[in-house]
């Protein structure tokens, strides 16, 4: 089967139309391998400095949200957790400051005072 490259989406749904599911299984076991040669690839060159979330194995840096969601706490919690010590840092976003929060010391903070108040 010959190779095409098609760069418009219409051009695509009318070859996928004339297309039997053996070629259509090939072409996505294509673009499978070629997403994980770019997956890779992008892992090579590290993290994008331009992204205002970081993934960093144990550092991975996370929003107010998804604080709220890993911990099934609310907004007003995270809040009342930031004014007791929880540590955070500003980054710059889209929307001006964003509080981010690095997973291993969030977890570390939250050790801490279970550990003070089982004294």
């Amino acid at each position: 089967m010959p190779k095409t490259r098609i760069s418009r989406p219409k051009q695509l749904l009318n070859s996928l139309a004339t297309q039997s599911r053996e070629q259509l299984d090939e072409a996505l076991a294509d673009y499978v391998r070629a997403i994980v040669l770019i997956q890779r690839q992008l892992a090579k060159m590290g993290p994008d400095p331009n992204q205002p979330h970081e993934i960093t194995e144990d550092r991975y840096v996370l929003s107010v949200k998804d604080l709220c969601d890993r911990f099934n706490r609310t907004p007003q919690t995270i809040m009342s957790w930031l004014r007791k010590g929880l540590p955070s840092t500003k980054r710059k976003g889209q929307k001006g400051l964003v509080l981010r929060f690095r997973a291993d010391e969030v977890e570390s903070w939250l050790k801490g005072r279970k550990a003070q108040s089982a004294h």
